[in-house]
């Protein structure tokens, strides 16, 4: 909260469509898709070890991804975050 006694509030859109898979996409570049799945597994470790209660002093890898360092002020401290996933039973 503000001193004022206001709160402050923060939207942020990220789409994590990629070209998971290589040989279902032809014209994919492979170095675009390594990073999606980097930048996926590392957002996945972040909340992994956040939502770990009983071990507070663990090292949050905010740092691995672009992602997760544009994401810290959203995913730790006393943040609400709501994350929602469009996801086909193609994928």
């Amino acid at each position: 909260r503000l001193s004022h006694g206001a709160a402050r509030g923060r939207v942020t859109f990220v789409d994590l469509a990629g070209n998971e898979r290589l040989k279902r996409s032809k014209d994919s570049d492979p170095r675009e898709t390594g990073a999606i799945n980097r930048s996926l597994q590392a957002l996945g470790k972040v909340i992994s070890i956040l939502s770990r209660k009983e071990d507070q002093t663990e090292h949050v890898p905010y740092r691995d991804s672009t992602l997760t360092k544009l994401l810290m002020d959203s995913l730790g401290g006393d943040a609400a975050t709501l994350m929602v996933a469009c996801a086909s039973p193609a994928a």
